[in-house]
């Protein structure tokens, strides 16, 4: 999920549910976005669920942070 501050880095953020700060970011900008659905498929196999979110303004990044905390995505 690319953060609106990153200047739309594509980006893996791995959140926890239930945990308010904090998680695994990666910026993914020299991976081949070809290469992004294996990464997905890799990822569910290991069963991490996946949202794929583009082009989210800042207060939609944090809606949707939020929800993902809280379990609700």
């Amino acid at each position: 999920m690319p953060t609106p501050n990153q200047w739309g880095v594509e980006s893996i953020e791995i959140s926890k549910v239930g945990r308010k700060r904090g998680g695994l970011f990666l910026g993914i900008s020299m991976v081949n976005p070809k290469d992004y659905p294996d990464i997905v498929s890799a990822l569910e196999s290991k069963g991490v669920k996946v949202d794929v979110f583009k082009n989210l303004s800042h207060k939609e990044y944090c809606e949707v942070l939020k929800k993902i905390r809280r379990g609700e995505l």
